[in-house]
């Protein structure tokens, strides 16, 4: 059986290339193809952990600024600067309320949370006043609940 290709060829009179030439093509694009084929599948093992990696970077590059206002806290007085420290916190906590990461990293998320009220409280607690929970503080926006 001829293919619409070489018949359009014998057509309009062309010769049609010997048995050997054909074989040729045939296993030198298969090899081409292939070759193709291993490259995307190298191509494709390295998109999870980049995406895995950009995911938790949201989340982590967070921590180093907590890190740097409990460093700053710890060396000055606390109960003199601890409008400025609280101020700094409420700053960085209501960028992390607006990260928007996908259901399977939430639990990063919640801890990063978890990890800006205790940093409050030892700050509180370290100024002289007393804890604030997170169920009887105002809502971000201001407004009452």
């Amino acid at each position: 059986m001829i293919s619409c290709q070489y018949a359009t060829l014998l057509d309009a009179g062309y010769a049609m290339p010997d048995f050997g030439l054909r074989i040729y093509h045939y296993f030198n694009m298969n090899d081409i193809s292939s070759r193709w084929l291993v490259r995307l599948k190298e191509d494709f093992r390295f998109p999870p952990p980049l995406y895995r990696w950009r995911m938790r970077s949201r989340i982590y590059r967070w921590y180093s600024q907590l890190q740097a206002l409990e460093n700053k806290a710890n060396r000055e007085e606390v109960a003199a600067n601890l409008d400025e420290y609280l101020t700094e916190l409420d700053g960085i906590e209501k960028s992390v309320y607006s990260i928007s990461v996908p259901p399977a990293y939430t639990e990063e998320l919640y801890h990063l949370r978890s990890h800006i009220e205790m940093l409050r409280n030892n700050l509180l607690r370290a100024g002289g006043k007393h804890m604030v929970f997170p169920d009887t503080r105002p809502t971000l926006s201001g407004d009452p609940e």
